[in-house]
C-alpha cells in the first residue's frame, strides 16, 4: 500500500542533488557576477577578471555534475563529490577576494549546512574537518607570503597580527563544527518531518481513493445537500436508481430530483433534532415500470467550512416489495385452499342431488314448454355450478404435474383450431400463430399446460370485444433476457416461452398488480378463478410469468417454462421454489 522507504529516501536525494546543482548554477553566477561586474566599472581588473573565469568554471562544473547524474547510480558518492567541489570552489573564491579578510568565508558555512541535509549521520562533520583544513592552510599560506600568484595582491596590506589570525581560524573552526552539529540535528527532524507528511499524504491519497471508489461503487445511492436542499453531490449508484436525464446530470437543486411533496418532507426533517433518522418510502413511474426507494435522511453534525447538513441514503427495495407481494399471494393462496376445500364438501353432494333430482322430474311430469325451460335452465345452472367447484378444486388443490416430454407446438395447434368454438371468438378476431421450430420439446405436464395456454386464450379472446389480433408465439429462447424489462426470476437457458398477446382493451398497472389474484374479475363475466389457476400451474412447473400492458393497446403475458424440470425434490418442493420464480 506505501512506498518502500529506501527507495523514497534515495529518489528523495536524487531530487535533492539535482536541485543543489541547480542552485549551485543560478546563486554562484549571479553573486560573482554582482562582484565582478562593479569591479570591472571601478577599474579593479586584476580582482574582476579573475571572478569572470570563476563563473566559467560553475558552468563547467553544471555540465559535469548534470552528466554524472545521470551515470552514477550512488547518490552519496555524487553528493561528496560536489560538495568537496564546492569546498575548492569556495576555496579559491576566498582566496581571491582577500584570504582572511574575505567576506565570502560565509560559503564554508553554507556548505556545512548543505552537507548536513544531502548527507545523514557523519556527513556533515567530515565536510567540516575539510573545511577547517582547507581554511587553515589558506590563512597559513597567506601569512607565510605563498600567494604572490593570487589575483588580490597582498603586499603592502596589513594583515591582522599572527595571534589574531589563530583566532580567528579557531573561532571559524568552532563555528564549522557547531554548524554541522546544529544542522544535523535539525536536518534530521526535518528529514523525519518529511517522511512523516509523505507518509501520511500517501495515507491520505490511499484514504481519498478508497472513499472515493466505494461511493461511487457502491450499490446504495448518496446524495448529500445543504438544509435549503442545495445538493452537493450525487453518486452514480442514485443517478441511475433516479434516472437521471442527460441535461440533469449536475442538479443543484432537491426539486429537479424529487416532487415537491417530498422536498418539503425531507426540509422538514432538516429542522428536527441532528441525531434524528428518518426513512421515507417512495416510487418512480417510468412507463410500465416502478421502482420502490427507501430513502434514509441523515443529519450531519455541523463541521466548520462544511455546508454539508443532510445526507440521503437511496435503496432499491423493488425486488423486497416483490417478494411480499409472493409471501402475500402465498397466505391468500392458503385461504383459498381452505375455503374450497369446505365448499367441496358442502356443496358438491346437495349439488348432486339437486342435479339428479330435476333430471328425474324433468323425465316424469308432463310439463308444458315453459316449465321444460325453466327444468333446462335449472340443470344448466347446476353444471356451471358443479364447474366452479370444480375449478376452485383445481386451484386450491392442483394435482401432481405428471411431467413428460411433450411436443408443445402440437398441443398449441390444436387450441388454435378450437379457438373458433370459444363463446368469446368473434369473425371480426385474426388469429396468428409463430413459432421458431415445427417440433419443441419441453418437459411438462401436457394436460396442465393446455389448461394455461386455453384461460390464457379465452382470456385474451375476453379483451377484444370489437375484434383486434390474437398471437399466440413459442420459441426457444438460448440465451437469458437482458433487456430492461427482463423477468425478474428466469429459468436457466435454454427455455421455452410462451407468449399470448392481443390488441384489445388492456390494462393499467394497478389491475395487473392484482390480476392472478383469485376471486379478483375486472370483467363483467367470471370470478377471477381462470388466471389464478394460470398462475398456480406456472408456479408447480418452476416457470416464471409476466404481464405487460398499456390501456387501449392490448396486454401481453410471457411464461417461461424450463426445457427440463429438476430431477430430484417433490411435488411440494417445487411448488415452494415455483413462488419464488413467478
Amino acid at each position: 500500500m506505501f512506498i518502500d522507504s529506501r527507495e523514497r529516501d534515495d529518489n528523495d536525494q536524487f531530487h535533492i542533488v539535482k536541485s543543489l546543482i541547480i542552485a549551485r548554477l543560478l546563486i554562484g553566477t549571479t553573486l560573482l557576477l554582482g562582484t565582478a561586474i562593479p569591479l570591472e566599472v571601478t577599474g579593479f581588473y586584476s580582482v574582476s577578471r579573475f571572478l569572470f573565469p570563476l563563473v566559467i568554471t560553475i558552468l563547467v562544473m553544471t555540465i559535469i555534475y548534470s552528466g554524472l547524474l545521470n551515470i552514477l547510480s550512488n547518490i552519496c558518492t555524487l553528493a561528496y563529490i560536489q560538495l568537496i567541489g564546492d569546498i575548492l570552489l569556495a576555496t579559491v573564491i576566498i582566496m581571491a577576494t582577500g584570504g582572511i579578510e574575505s567576506p565570502f568565508s560565509i560559503l564554508f558555512v553554507v556548505t556545512v549546512i548543505v552537507a548536513s541535509y544531502l548527507i545523514e549521520k557523519s556527513g556533515a562533520f567530515i565536510i567540516a574537518t575539510l573545511i577547517s583544513i582547507s581554511f587553515g592552510s589558506l590563512v597559513f599560506c597567506q601569512y607565510h607570503g605563498w600567494t604572490t600568484w593570487w589575483p588580490v595582491k597582498t603586499t603592502g596590506v596589513l594583515l591582522p597580527p599572527p595571534t589574531f589570525a589563530i583566532y580567528i581560524i579557531l573561532v571559524n573552526l568552532i563555528g564549522y563544527y557547531l554548524t554541522a552539529i546544529l544542522a544535523t540535528s535539525l536536518s534530521k527532524r526535518i528529514r523525519k518531518m518529511n517522511i512523516l507528511l509523505k507518509t501520511r499524504n500517501v495515507q491520505f491519497n490511499y484514504l481519498w481513493n478508497l472513499n472515493r471508489r466505494v461511493v461511487n461503487e457502491i450499490h446504495s445511492g448518496l446524495i448529500t445537500m445543504t438544509k435549503d436542499g442545495e445538493i452537493l453531490s450525487v453518486n452514480p449508484a442514485a443517478k441511475k436508481l433516479l434516472r437521471f436525464p442527460q441535461e440533469l446530470q449536475d442538479v443543484v437543486r432537491l426539486e429537479h430530483v424529487f416532487p415537491d411533496y417530498l422536498v418539503q418532507s425531507i426540509l422538514r426533517i432538516a429542522e428536527m433534532d441532528q441525531n434524528v433518522k428518518r426513512q421515507i418510502n417512495y416510487q418512480i413511474e417510468h412507463g410500465d415500470d416502478a421502482t420502490w426507494l427507501t430513502i434514509d435522511v441523515i443529519i450531519l453534525q455541523r463541521m466548520e467550512r462544511d455546508p454539508a447538513r443532510l445526507m440521503l441514503i437511496l435503496n432499491d427495495v423493488t425486488d423486497f416489495k416483490k417478494l411480499e407481494e409472493v409471501k402475500r399471494k402465498a397466505q391468500r393462496w392458503s385461504t383459498v385452499s381452505e375455503v374450497s376445500a369446505g365448499m367441496a364438501h358442502e356443496i358438491r353432494n346437495p349439488l348432486a342431488s339437486i342435479s339428479g333430482s330435476i333430471e328425474v322430474l324433468r323425465d316424469q311430469l308432463q310439463l308444458n314448454d315453459n316449465q321444460s325451460r325453466l327444468m333446462s335452465i335449472i340443470i344448466r345452472e347446476s353444471e356451471r355450478l358443479n364447474k366452479l367447484i370444480t375449478d376452485f378444486l383445481d386451484l386450491s388443490r392442483p394435482r401432481r404435474p405428471e411431467f413428460s416430454l411433450v411436443d408443445v407446438i402440437a398441443v398449441l395447434s390444436e387450441i388454435t383450431i378450437l379457438i373458433k368454438t370459444c363463446e368469446a371468438y368473434k369473425e371480426s378476431i385474426q388469429i396468428k400463430f409463430e413459432k421458431d421450430e415445427d417440433h419443441i420439446e419441453v418437459e411438462l405436464d401436457k394436460d396442465q399446460f393446455a389448461q394455461v395456454a386455453w384461460n390464457l386464450v379465452k382470456n385474451a379472446l375476453e379483451a377484444m370485444p370489437e375484434g383486434g389480433v390474437l398471437t399466440i408465439r413459442a420459441e426457444i429462447k438460448r440465451q437469458a433476457d437482458v433487456s430492461k424489462k427482463i423477468l425478474d426470476f428466469q429459468p436457466k437457458p435454454p427455455f421455452f416461452r410462451l407468449t399470448v398477446e392481443d390488441t384489445g382493451v388492456g390494462m393499467t398497472q394497478e389491475v395487473i398488480s392484482r390480476i392472478f389474484d383469485p376471486f379478483i374479475t375486472f370483467k363483467r363475466k367470471g370470478v377471477g378463478i381462470g388466471l389464478a389457476i394460470v398462475y398456480r400451474i406456472a408456479e408447480n412447473h418452476n416457470a416464471a410469468i409476466r404481464v405487460s400492458s398499456t390501456p387501449r393497446k392490448g396486454a401481453s403475458f410471457i411464461i417461461d417454462f424450463p426445457s427440463r424440470q429438476p430431477e430430484s425434490g417433490t411435488f411440494e418442493d417445487l411448488g415452494a421454489k415455483g413462488e419464488n420464480r413467478v
